[in-house]
Protein backbone atom coordinates (compact mmCIF):
# COMPACT_ATOMS: atom_id res chain seq x y z
CA UNK A 1 0.00 0.00 0.00
CA UNK A 2 1.15 3.41 -0.82
CA UNK A 3 -0.34 6.70 -0.18
CA UNK A 4 -0.82 9.21 -3.14
CA UNK A 5 0.35 12.79 -2.00
CA UNK A 6 -0.56 15.96 -3.63
CA UNK A 7 -4.37 14.71 -5.52
CA UNK A 8 -5.49 17.65 -7.45
CA UNK A 9 -8.99 16.79 -8.24
CA UNK A 10 -11.68 16.27 -5.52
CA UNK A 11 -13.08 13.34 -6.83
CA UNK A 12 -9.41 11.26 -6.35
CA UNK A 13 -8.93 13.78 -2.83
CA UNK A 14 -12.94 12.07 -1.47
CA UNK A 15 -11.47 8.80 -2.67
CA UNK A 16 -8.60 8.86 -0.73
CA UNK A 17 -10.18 10.09 2.51
CA UNK A 18 -12.66 7.13 2.21
CA UNK A 19 -9.79 4.67 2.24
CA UNK A 20 -9.67 5.94 6.05
CA UNK A 21 -12.54 4.04 6.84
CA UNK A 22 -11.05 0.73 5.56
CA UNK A 23 -10.86 -2.03 8.67
CA UNK A 24 -8.29 -4.81 8.40
CA UNK A 25 -8.56 -8.29 10.49
CA UNK A 26 -5.65 -8.16 12.83
CA UNK A 27 -4.48 -11.15 9.98
CA UNK A 28 -4.76 -8.77 7.14
CA UNK A 29 -2.38 -6.64 8.70
CA UNK A 30 0.56 -9.24 9.36
CA UNK A 31 0.20 -10.38 5.96
CA UNK A 32 0.44 -6.63 4.35
CA UNK A 33 3.20 -6.14 6.97
CA UNK A 34 5.08 -9.08 5.78
CA UNK A 35 5.30 -8.00 2.53
CA UNK A 36 6.59 -4.40 3.51
CA UNK A 37 8.49 -4.75 6.82
CA UNK A 38 10.42 -2.18 7.70
CA UNK A 39 13.30 -4.22 7.55
CA UNK A 40 13.73 -4.78 3.97
CA UNK A 41 12.10 -1.32 2.74
CA UNK A 42 15.23 0.63 1.18
CA UNK A 43 16.07 3.42 -0.51
CA UNK A 44 14.19 7.47 -0.42
CA UNK A 45 10.87 7.92 -0.31
CA UNK A 46 10.98 10.07 -3.84
CA UNK A 47 12.15 10.69 -7.35
CA UNK A 48 14.90 11.90 -7.91
CA UNK A 49 13.82 15.16 -9.09
CA UNK A 50 11.97 15.84 -5.84
CA UNK A 51 15.11 17.21 -3.81
CA UNK A 52 15.14 19.73 -6.48
CA UNK A 53 11.67 21.07 -5.93
CA UNK A 54 12.05 20.43 -2.15
CA UNK A 55 15.53 22.12 -1.56
CA UNK A 56 14.50 25.27 -3.72
CA UNK A 57 13.69 28.78 -2.02
CA UNK A 58 10.10 29.96 -2.58
CA UNK A 59 9.57 34.04 -2.75
CA UNK A 60 7.65 35.56 0.14
CA UNK A 61 4.11 35.89 0.19
CA UNK A 62 4.61 39.61 0.22
CA UNK A 63 6.51 40.02 -2.77
CA UNK A 64 3.53 38.16 -4.89
CA UNK A 65 1.86 40.51 -6.98
CA UNK A 66 -1.52 40.26 -7.54
CA UNK A 67 -3.23 41.09 -11.15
Amino acid sequence: MCPIPGTTKIENFNQNIGALSVKLASEEMTELESFASKDVIKGDNFENNFGTWKNSETPRLSSWKTT
